[in-house]
């Protein structure tokens, strides 16, 4: 008899301290969303750094683009893991 009343106790202080905190959990979600609408620039900044479609290579097959988007990558990976190394070891000269 005293197992069920300290699993009915349980129950109903867990539903009471849900109902209790629901505001609390309501305010967090508006804050979390408040912070990442914060983030993102206003529409009239992303207007200003939008891509004009003019200034694009009109003819990509013209460019093996595929090749040179994988080398900047590869002396991308090479220049992170050269400053890495830099880092380690003290060194101030990229």
């Amino acid at each position: 008899m005293a197992i069920a009343a300290v699993v009915i106790g349980l129950l109903v202080l867990w539903k009471l301290l849900a109902w209790l905190l629901r505001p609390v959990l309501i305010w967090l979600a508006e804050m979390k969303l408040r912070a990442r609408e914060r983030k993102t620039a206003d529409p009239e900044t992303m207007a200003q750094y939008k891509v004009d479609d003019g200034k694009l290579h009109s003819d990509p097959a013209q460019e093996n683009v595929e090749r040179k988007i994988r080398e900047a990558l590869l002396e991308k990976k090479l220049t992170d893991q050269q400053q890495r190394h830099h880092q380690r070891t003290g060194d101030k000269k990229p």
